[in-house]
């Protein structure tokens, strides 16, 4: 049906397709800024996990007090690990917190190779 056969009470007038317009912007805003937050929440909480990693890989490595073999054998297993032997609690993704037992860390640490006397 064309608009030319439509008497001018028929027609949509422009304030209705300005509102509809608006109303459409403004719900790609919302989904957008959503986006956007939700984005942002995701790497502050990587960074979190980085950081309490990084944390954990320092305090392994201190273990060793300087003794170059343990603190090689520990670099080349450490992640292994640490994968087997941390546990993540929390709801969800955006509420993570890490925690690790010291002892079996180091039980896997001197398994792999370190030096039992250096890590303990």
């Amino acid at each position: 049906m064309s608009w030319d056969g439509m008497g001018e009470e028929q027609r949509p007038s422009e304030q209705e397709s300005e509102e509809q317009r608006s109303s459409w912007l403004g719900r790609v805003m919302t989904w957008v800024l959503g986006a956007a937050i939700a984005f942002a929440i995701i790497k502050m909480q990587d960074a979190k996990r980085d950081a309490w990693f990084e944390a954990q890989h320092q305090k392994s490595v201190g273990w060793c007090n300087g003794n170059a073999e343990c603190a090689t054998s520990v670099e080349r297993h450490w992640q292994r690990c640490v994968e087997d032997n941390h546990k993540r609690t929390g709801l969800g993704r955006f509420n993570r917190s890490y925690s690790i037992d010291d002892d079996a860390l180091r039980m896997c640490l001197i398994a792999t190779g370190a030096d039992p006397v250096a890590v303990r």
